[in-house]
């Protein structure tokens, strides 16, 4: 065989070798079971039919969606299956029995504060039901930091981890968004607060020490909106004030009848002003018509009974 034969022969063998490599590798990896579950994320791409259906509709990308599924056992640890939204809750016992496992950090207040005393004094029954199920929400939601934060102090412990920063961000990702909630549910009450003084007030979403809002902040942030307040109130009763008089401004009374002997009376008066400018000529002007008859009938006879015919 000649020199190039050879070669083609040894590359041909060299390769076979590669693949077998390959295969044991494979193999081995999938006959080893992992120290601990990892899933992997699960990518739903869109296949070229419905790519070309989109493309068709509009010329803006279309990102794909990324989800992942747990693992069974993850799943059966974590009680991933369960709703986030149960029906069913807790008894205080097991509540406590669970909080009591893991210790509280010294000096981290855990009750949730109380409620402005200015506020408290004009809080009515159904607004003291109302802040009292929120704080009952806060009492709850503390709670939950005890055993979170336990976890983290096991992880920041562990130095052969080398994803311990990884880990740690993600737990204040989740103790981030519990602050969130509490916060939420404190101005929740601080909006009970001012609405106890007065139903057109909101929070102003400061925070105090030992109360849902510092009481000074409060003060003042009543004081602001009570002065808002009675500004409208009092540019709004100006204008009622002048349109109310306004519609107060004497009216020249109408008469119905008018005054006089019935001879004078020839219908409804509709204008009181002209009538009573053209009373006087109204009234000459009928004087000089009766005179002119009188003088026309005199030597006349009538058939009027009560007239006397010879009268001159």
């Amino acid at each position: 065989m000649d020199s190039n034969s050879i070669t083609q022969n040894e590359q041909f063998i060299a390769m076979q070798q590669r693949l077998l490599q390959l295969e044991q590798i494979v193999a081995q990896s999938s006959a080893q079971p992992s120290a601990e579950p990892v899933s992997s994320p699960n990518v739903n791409m869109v296949d070229d039919e419905e790519e070309e259906n989109m493309s068709s509709l509009h010329s803006l990308p279309v990102r794909p969606s990324y989800s992942w599924s747990p693992s069974p056992f993850l799943t059966e640890v974590l009680s991933l299956d369960s709703s986030l939204f149960p029906t069913t809750m807790l008894t205080d016992d097991e509540r406590r029995k669970t909080i009591d496992q893991y210790p509280n950090i010294d000096n981290l207040q855990y009750q949730p504060p109380d409620t402005i005393p200015t506020a408290a004094r004009k809080i009515n029954k159904y607004q003291v039901k109302q802040d009292m199920s929120l704080k009952r929400l806060q009492y709850l939601l503390s709670g939950v930091f005890r055993p979170l934060d336990v976890l983290g102090l096991e992880i920041s412990q562990d130095t052969n981890n080398a994803n311990i920063q990884r880990y740690l961000h993600m737990l204040k990702d989740c103790r981030e968004l519990l602050l969130n909630v509490s916060a939420q549910i404190n101005d929740m009450r601080n909006n009970i607060a001012f609405q106890a003084i007065n139903p057109s007030f909101s929070s102003s979403l400061t925070q105090g020490k030992f109360f849902t809002m510092a009481p000074a902040d409060f003060q003042a942030a009543l004081v602001q909106q009570t002065n808002a307040s009675q500004a409208v109130k009092t540019a709004s009763g100006l204008r009622n004030k002048k349109r109310t008089f306004n519609q107060n401004q004497p009216i020249p009374p109408q008469q119905f009848f008018r005054s006089g002997p019935s001879s004078q009376q020839g219908g409804y008066i509709t204008n009181s002003n002209s009538n009573n400018n053209n009373s006087s000529w109204q009234h000459n002007k009928q004087y000089r018509n009766t005179n002119r008859n009188n003088g026309n009938n005199k030597g006349k006879a009538t058939n009027n009974p009560f007239r006397n015919n010879n009268q001159q």
